[in-house]
């Protein structure tokens, strides 16, 4: 497997921290989760939203539900 094949299959998996010059690194959804950075992580490899309007959908659902 190329370089640019293990990348490819990295980004499509969400797998892809940081990358530059020909290094990376990469962490596992639960590694990324345990580190705060699984929202951050997808929406850099284009599999999520941005984590501010993902917060600020929950602080409205929060704020619905406490009005109930």
């Amino acid at each position: 497997m190329t370089w640019e094949e293990i990348m490819k299959e990295a980004e499509k998996s969400g797998f892809i921290v940081q990358a530059s010059a020909g290094l990376a690194l990469l962490m596992c959804h639960e590694v990324q989760k345990e580190n705060n950075l699984y929202e951050h992580v997808q929406y850099q490899c284009g599999l999520g939203e941005h984590p501010k309007k993902i917060l600020r959908d929950k602080e409205k659902k929060n704020g619905m539900e406490e009005q109930k």
